[in-house]
């Protein structure tokens, strides 16, 4: 069985709480012992990774992993909540009974992954301001002819781009 993240975004007490313990029970009643526990681990786990999936763009520590103010987000935890009912609905071919909702939850974490809209309460590790940078061609030079006018352009990152007349021989 493959590795279970070492955090979660929700639990089974969230889940029952929306979904109650009857309808859990239901779904479950076939299952006994560690079965139980790997159910209940599968679908936490893939409810938190759906969240993380669209998050950790602009959140998250430096090695890439959910810090404590996002385990501990009320707005994280109830969308995994959510994701997680809505994944143990289907068990046994039922149709899902919390579509609408894990639609609704799905754009908005598309949202947060685009940077349009940020999870509240939580600060982001990246700029979410507009930023252009101005391009030229500049046919002077064999390799990287695409130059960026720093003058010109806004508070970008230009790592990845050569700056114009960046070469003392272009100049003559």
């Amino acid at each position: 069985m493959a590795t279970a993240p070492t955090y979660q975004f929700t639990s089974q007490d969230e889940i029952e709480r929306l979904f109650s313990r009857m309808a859990i029970k239901l779904r479950t009643d076939d299952l006994a012992g560690d079965d139980i526990a790997d159910w209940w681990e599968e679908h936490i786990s893939d409810a938190t990774l759906r969240v993380w999936m669209y998050i950790h763009l602009f959140n998250g520590d430096i090695h890439g992993l959910p810090d404590a103010t996002l385990v501990n987000s009320y707005w994280i935890r109830r969308r995994a909540t959510w994701i997680a009912c809505y994944y143990i609905s289907q068990r046994r071919g039922n149709p899902s009974q919390f579509n609408e909702r894990y639609l609704e939850i799905i754009e908005e974490l598309e949202k947060v992954q685009l940077g349009l809209i940020q999870i509240p309460e939580i600060a982001t590790s990246a700029k979410l301001i507009p930023a252009m940078d101005n391009l030229t061609v500049d046919n002077r030079h064999g390799l990287h002819k695409l130059r960026v006018q720093v003058p010109l352009s806004t508070d970008t990152p230009t790592a990845n781009m050569m700056p114009a007349y960046l070469m003392s021989f272009g100049w003559y």
